[in-house]
């Protein structure tokens, strides 16, 4: 399935209803579990490929193409004002974009925690914190500790460069 990207920053692409593969209109038919209609499709969001995706033969194309540019990249404040101020016609798009911000946020933090490789000790340590009996206190344990370890590589950091 190949889309045309329309924004590459916030990544959107649009694709026409023909473009779908039989699949995917299962899958999103499946998914609704009423008598909608595919033409009724207004965005999806594909993980794969990490686009949102506008159906550019809804008639609400451009309505949800400035929906998903201004939401994709508000602030928070903005972000939830779109929210509570939707047309009734794309509220559940508007939910969409709400995850796919999410998506994107824990994808891009996983990404920083997974370039982020632990040494022996630290693994040791995390071992040991996974064994806690309170999984929201070994949460804030890791926190703390993860603080107190930046401090001391920024303050060695610091010292080196004296």
């Amino acid at each position: 399935m190949s889309y045309e990207v329309i924004n590459e920053e916030l990544k959107i692409a649009k694709c026409s209803i023909t473009d779908l593969t039989i699949g995917q209109v299962h899958n999103f038919l499946e998914s609704w579990g009423d008598d909608s209609k595919i033409g009724t499709l207004t965005m999806f969001y594909d993980r794969e490929k990490e686009l949102l995706v506008l159906n550019e033969d809804n008639d609400m194309y451009e309505t949800c193409l400035m929906t998903a540019t201004a939401y994709l990249s508000g602030d928070y404040e903005r972000r939830k004002e779109l929210l509570k101020n939707a047309p009734e016609g794309i509220v559940e798009s508007v939910k969409l974009l709400e995850k796919v911000f999410k998506y994107r946020l824990f994808d891009k933090r996983t990404f920083q925690a997974l370039n982020n490789l632990l040494d022996d000790t630290q693994r040791k340590y995390v071992a040991h914190l996974i064994n806690e009996e309170d999984p929201i206190s070994a949460v804030y344990i890791a926190f703390r500790a993860g603080m107190i370890s930046g401090k001391r590589i920024e303050r060695a950091k610091k010292r080196k460069d004296r």
